[in-house]
């Protein structure tokens, strides 16, 4: 085989590894987009993670085991609580408002 051939057949294998990438990117980013789940947010990642560890993590978030999936629940409690206290303050001052009409 004569070198330039070699460094051909490289790089036409290393185009079809982005390529491969590529697709593989835009087909997570779709299902990001309609599924919005933080499991799937995760997996973006360099490429030198492989595809299998990218999915377990992405399992693990989605079971609620990993890393990230912590701090999303963190940030979840936090919001809900927040909302419930607000509740709590708008549902005293309409009880205020009503006493104080009669």
């Amino acid at each position: 085989m004569t070198p330039w051939n070699h460094a051909n057949k490289i790089k036409l294998r290393q185009h079809r590894e982005f390529e491969w990438k590529r697709d593989l990117r835009q087909h997570r980013e779709l299902r990001t987009r309609q599924k919005k789940s933080p499991a799937l947010r995760i997996i973006r990642m360099h490429f030198r993670t492989s595809t299998a560890m990218k999915k377990t993590i992405a399992k693990e978030n989605y079971n609620g085991i990993g890393n990230y999936a912590n701090k999303v629940e963190f940030r979840r409690d936090r919001e809900l609580r927040q909302h419930q206290e607000l509740r709590m303050r708008h549902r005293t001052s309409v009880v205020l408002k009503m006493t104080r009409m009669t």
